[in-house]
């Protein structure tokens, strides 16, 4: 279905966020964790990679073999440096990089969703199992706001469970469960989506 459709659907996702706002990480928390833009060089681009890489993060993506370094260099370039309003920041905690955060705007035949974008976060395999993704997600929101975008939509394959409950923990309110199909993979993959009002 198309995002418009989950939307009007289910109406009720925007009171919601007010029902989810206990499970918000505590302010202090989220005043730890701070952003960088990334920058178009291979030091960059290579830690992403490096992320992407990992056995655990592939099984829960699409694409579940990477590219060559040289390839996906030039596809990260296009992908998230070369778009007007796509967000790409790095997350630090304590002065070390712990995860990717990609934002861009969600696009739909139905209607202008301009100010709605589509967040992705990658966190670093030596952060794991820390419940930083949370505080990632939270302390993101400025930047999406920066960026006119008013509400935030998220897809994750239904056995993420560790993806899906960082995104409630950072106030997001799970939408629908449907199929998604990758073109290039001329596959279907069970997912879940998960929206939140930013304003």
């Amino acid at each position: 279905k198309d995002i418009v459709d989950l939307l009007e659907e289910n109406p009720s996702w925007q009171q919601m966020n007010a029902h989810v706002k206990q499970k918000m990480p505590p302010k202090k928390n989220i005043d730890k964790v701070s952003f960088e833009k990334v920058s178009n060089n291979a030091k960059d681009l290579k830690l992403i990679y490096d992320w992407r890489s990992d056995p655990f993060t592939l099984e829960m993506s699409y694409h579940q073999k990477i590219s060559p370094w040289e390839v996906f260099q030039r596809e990260a370039v296009d992908k998230y440096l070369s778009k007007t309003r796509h967000v790409a920041f790095f997350a630090s905690f304590k002065s070390k990089k712990i995860a990717f955060v990609h934002a861009e705007p969600l696009l739909s035949e139905k209607a202008d969703l301009a100010k709605c974008c589509k967040i992705s976060i990658n966190l670093s395999p030596e952060f794991r199992g820390q419940g930083l993704s949370n505080y990632v997600l939270k302390s993101f929101e400025p930047y999406l706001r920066e960026k006119g975008f008013e509400t935030a939509y998220a897809e994750i394959k239904v056995k993420n469970k560790i993806s899906q409950r960082a995104f409630l923990k950072a106030g997001y309110h799970f939408l629908t469960r449907q199929s998604k199909y990758i073109e290039d993979l001329n596959k279907t993959f069970p997912i879940q989506s998960y929206v939140k009002n930013l304003c």
